[in-house]
């Protein structure tokens, strides 16, 4: 009649299944010499390994070494101790390229000039300090012909004027009132007293 598979035989007939497949993939690595594993000895892949190891290492050393030899000759062709800054500090021969120059009689350090060379400084000192006077008593004078302005405009009798004294210097010096600004003050003044 009708065959029913109850789930008990169904689960023992595919576990069956999976260890039938599973011993036939062991049965086909275990005697495959290409993927063979087992029985291999575990010195032989050390002995591979070390060999890579060995390998690389010496890679590496020799291009340590050609990086090392590239800095040398670097430093040999454009860093030699003749283009560094403090080199004359520094110069092994320094008292040999001296001694073949020519020193002037005298101490060493001194100035055969120091004294025109002051003496044009004194000058230029003298100079400048007798530019700010001048300057300085134009301006004052300046602003006492400005304030002088302003009071002669309020006060008409006496006046201030400003002559040159002597080539540097100014006198003030006061006029006296014209005799048109006397007359007029006198005229104003009868004026003053017929109206009253």
């Amino acid at each position: 009649m009708f065959q029913v598979e109850l789930p008990r035989e169904r689960k023992a007939r595919e576990s069956a299944e999976r260890r039938r497949n599973y011993e036939a993939e062991r049965r086909g690595r275990i005697f495959n010499d290409k993927f063979r594993t087992i029985g291999v000895s575990f010195y032989a892949d050390v002995k591979q390994y070390n060999r890579a190891a060995c390998l690389l290492q010496r890679r590496q050393e020799a291009a340590d070494r050609s990086a090392h030899q590239a800095r040398a000759l670097f430093w040999h062709q454009n860093q030699n101790p003749e283009s560094r800054r403090e080199f004359d500090l520094n110069d092994p021969d320094a008292l040999k390229k001296t001694e073949s120059q020519m020193v002037l009689p005298g101490l060493l350090g001194e100035d055969p000039e120091s004294g025109i060379r002051q003496q044009r400084q004194q000058e230029q000192l003298r100079d400048w300090l007798l530019q700010q006077r001048n300057e300085l008593q134009q301006k004052r004078l300046q602003k006492k012909i400005e304030g002088e302005r302003r009071c002669s405009t309020t006060s008409t009798d006496r006046k201030w004027t400003a002559e040159p004294w002597s080539s540097t210097t100014w006198r003030w010096r006061r006029e006296k009132p014209t005799s048109s600004t006397t007359q007029t003050t006198t005229q104003q003044r009868s004026d003053v007293s017929l109206h009253s």
